[in-house]
């Protein structure tokens, strides 16, 4: 359980050896949980900041004092600001650099988390996403993360397609996509004996885009798996990769 898991990171940074799990249930009633399941739910969903726990717990080390100066107190005091180019809505100053995660491929419709990353600014994944979860050992901390509303721009992301190989395969996906209204920026195919695998830098709008374009592309006759996440290593040119950026 990802907010078990950051707890006892926590807890173990501190060196702290004593039981304190009865203290921790007196903070229950208080956080609106019954258990120990949802609040490290509520933990693993930033509902609950463990530092805050921590210092309850333990107010003798003076633990949210001594990140007064923290970059990431800096950022949550300025107020929410739209980062238009991305179309977030996030906590950040002007040159606080933000990316989204290339694993994930994050859309507007999608559950997602910011993370602070040292000398890499912020990166946005989906919160389903493992290596998002995984970034936390990386990561100063979890950061509120939203979508503008207001924002109507394309997103690129890298779709891949395993497929039978079979004649007008590629003009069969390329007519998909064009039904679906998405936008081929670029494309490449490997066939490997009876396989075609295929990998579109596309715009899409939103979730509920992708999951148009999805629809389209599973009526492809031989078409097998279809993915915004990575599916099979693929051969993208320095053109298509520098396109993506």
């Amino acid at each position: 359980m990802l907010g078990k898991e950051l707890f006892e990171r926590e807890i173990m940074k501190l060196g702290i050896e004593e039981d304190y799990t009865e203290k921790l249930f007196t903070l229950f009633p208080h956080y609106k949980v019954i258990d120990l399941e949802r609040f490290y739910n509520a933990i693993g969903h930033g509902e609950i900041p463990v530092l805050v726990i921590l210092d309850r717990l333990f107010p003798e080390k003076g633990i949210l004092k001594s990140q007064k100066q923290t970059l990431l107190r800096q950022l949550l005091s300025r107020r929410k600001k739209i980062i238009s180019q991305s179309g977030l809505i996030i906590n950040a100053p002007d040159n606080m650099m933000t990316a989204f995660g290339k694993c994930c491929q994050p859309l507007p419709g999608d559950k997602i988390v910011g993370y602070l990353l040292k000398n890499k600014g912020i990166e946005v994944h989906r919160t389903v996403c493992t290596r998002g979860m995984m970034l936390m050992d990386k990561a100063g901390q979890r950061l509120d993360v939203g979508w503008d509303p207001n924002a109507t721009q394309p997103y690129k992301i890298k779709l891949q397609v395993i497929s039978d190989s079979r004649m007008y395969l590629l003009s069969d996906i390329s007519h998909a996509l064009s039904e679906a209204g998405a936008n081929i920026l670029n494309a490449h195919t490997q066939q490997r004996g009876s396989r075609s695998y295929h990998t579109y830098l596309v715009e899409i709008r939103n979730r509920h885009h992708l999951n148009d374009v999805f629809r389209e592309l599973r009526k492809v006759k031989g078409v097998r798996k279809i993915s915004r996440e990575p599916l099979f290593k693929d051969l993208w040119s320095a053109d298509a990769t520098a396109a993506q950026k």
